[in-house]
């Protein structure tokens, strides 16, 4: 798993491509954490279209945590997904620990939401 992430129209966006693991997620978060922390940023979204296969509820849960204790310097996360893989897991997981994350599977829903 690896990601590009640069910044448009004044927001962090950071796009993932490999296969979805667990592993993956543990290892670029700290550095999308730190990154999006060291330029200022304040929002982001994470494009996963380019992510190939599916994580079981169990790990859709830890990525939520992980988000929310490596992604909690910004103001809002937006998760773009495909429509099939959208389940709330992940979504409730950081919400619960404090990070304003929300998962979309329509991309101007996404960007709207973190102009607002």
């Amino acid at each position: 798993m690896h990601y590009l992430l640069e910044r448009r129209d004044g927001r962090a966006e950071c796009r993932l491509e490999g296969l979805a693991l667990l592993e993956g997620w543990e290892r670029i978060l700290p550095q999308i954490g730190q990154a999006t922390a060291d330029a200022g940023d304040s929002t982001l979204i994470i494009v996963i279209e380019g992510l190939v296969g599916f994580l079981g509820t169990p790990e859709r849960q830890k990525v939520g945590e992980l988000a929310a204790q490596h992604l909690k310097h910004l103001r809002k996360v937006a998760l773009l997904v495909p429509p099939q893989k959208v389940t709330g897991v992940t979504q409730r997981a950081a919400r619960e620990r404090g990070l304003d994350l929300r998962v979309f599977d329509d991309a101007a829903q996404a960007l709207d939401w973190l102009a607002a």
